[in-house]
């Protein structure tokens, strides 16, 4: 009998979270999830495959236009691993979440929108690879897609009742710790774009080491 009244109170308290923001969690999840995906796959199409003429295709040939679109191969591998933090870090988020309301469901669109401009920033850096300014495009992609996640945390943190129970102030603290990760990089990596480096972007394949050293504390 308990459990079958826990198990009426856990639809009803889903229906409430359907009713204050109109989607249900799981939704929003499954178009985050497929947003995610849809962007990452895409990356793939920034690497334009090496052309050699027929008449003088030769193995060396070869190697040297694949070493030529090294830059291409660079900024696919940043921008994936950028996306799978940020849709690790969503999935971190939302797992302390016990329903969504309407400001928690439009900042995730919002976040979404920058999340599918990802695939041209990264394009645009590639084909302008020697100019700073394409960096600091491909970077403010980014603090794009991080801003409205980090609003995201806030309004968690302000709204208790958002949150799912058994959460403690460390382990809140330890997950802000690494939210901010993504854009302490991105500043910097910014500043050295304006410095004058057109591969500051490279900056971002140091992300899981800061994330290692953000967890021991």
């Amino acid at each position: 009998m308990r459990k079958l009244v826990h198990a009426l109170a856990s639809v009803e308290s889903s229906s409430q979270a359907d009713r204050n923001s109109g989607m249900s969690k799981a939704r929003t999840e499954a178009l985050t999830d497929g947003i995610y995906a849809f962007a990452m796959t895409l990356l793939v199409l920034t690497i334009s495959v090496p052309t050699v003429a027929p008449p003088g295709t030769t193995d060396d040939n070869l190697h040297m236009a694949l070493i030529e679109h090294i830059s291409d191969f660079v900024h696919y591998a940043v921008a994936f691993l950028v996306l799978a933090i940020f849709w690790v870090s969503h999935h971190q988020l939302w797992g302390k979440l016990k329903y969504i309301d309407d400001t928690l469901l439009w900042l995730n669109i919002l976040s979404l929108m920058f999340v599918a401009l990802l695939p041209f920033s990264t394009a645009f850096a590639q084909t302008y690879v020697d100019f700073p300014m394409s960096a600091i495009v491909f970077e403010v992609n980014i603090l794009l897609v991080w801003l409205p996640m980090y609003l995201q945390w806030k309004h968690l943190r302000r709204n208790a009742v958002l949150r799912a129970e058994g959460l403690d102030a460390r382990e809140l603290d330890r997950t802000e710790r690494r939210i901010m990760v993504t854009p302490a990089i991105t500043v910097v990596a910014i500043a050295v774009a304006i410095a004058g480096s057109a591969w500051s972007t490279a900056l971002y394949l140091l992300t899981p080491l800061v994330m290692k050293f953000v967890d021991r504390k």
